[in-house]
């Protein structure tokens, strides 16, 4: 009895590994495809990564590995590309090769990846840290020129701007002229005017647009 139990037992093994071996044989065209369109899809990113690897000085150890791998990867396609049928008994063992390389080389696709992006991010925050420890102030890219020390003959034209901006409602002038004829001047003096800036609404400087002749 015992006899006919490890007979029975032993016979299903066998059947179950000869399933098997014909599911690996079958699924040996997927594998083929999925392999090597993996292969064809990465190896120009990776070849792209490491160019701008090197203008950025980061290291490549990681991208060459993962290169190296789909050149195998490139040279495995190549050679069961075409399988003369009297190997047609070696499928599923092609096929396992092939298969082990796809994973092989999806792990090395997540491990760079991830190393990358956890680099990347560290570098972002290290240079806005870097931009917040020099007090980078953003509001000055805004503010008006510095007002001249001596001007003539802008006296008249800059009280009629007072007397338009303060007093018509319009909170937008244009002014144009020819190229030297004063208007980023005249311009500065308005914004830099205490009384022009005590009652324009948006607080600490005036906003001029200044068209001119180039």
């Amino acid at each position: 009895m015992a006899g006919e139990l490890f007979g029975g037992a032993a016979l299903g093994a066998v059947f179950q590994e000869a399933a098997n071996q014909i599911s690996k044989a079958l699924n040996f065209e997927t594998t083929f495809e999925n392999l090597k369109s993996l292969v064809d899809r990465c190896i120009i990113h990776a070849e792209e990564t490491k160019l701008l690897n090197e203008e950025l000085n980061h290291s490549n150890v990681e991208i060459d590995i993962l290169t190296d791998e789909l050149n195998q990867g490139k040279e495995l396609v190549n050679k069961y590309s075409n399988v003369p049928w009297q190997e047609c008994f070696l499928l599923p063992l092609y096929q396992g090769e092939l298969h082990a390389m796809d994973e092989k080389i999806a792990r090395s696709i997540t491990l760079v990846t991830s190393m990358n992006t956890a680099r990347d991010v560290k570098e972002i925050l290290s240079i806005v840290r870097d931009l917040m420890g020099k007090q980078f102030n953003f509001k000055r890219l805004y503010d008006p020129p510095v007002k001249p020390d001596f001007t003539v003959g802008f006296d008249s034209p800059l009280n009629q701007l007072k007397k338009w901006l303060l007093g018509s409602g319009v909170s937008v002038f244009l002014l144009t002229g020819l190229a030297g004829s004063g208007k980023t001047t005249l311009a500065t003096l308005l914004c830099r005017d205490d009384k022009v800036r005590g009652n324009i609404t948006l607080s600490t400087s005036c906003s001029v647009f200044d068209i001119c002749q180039h």
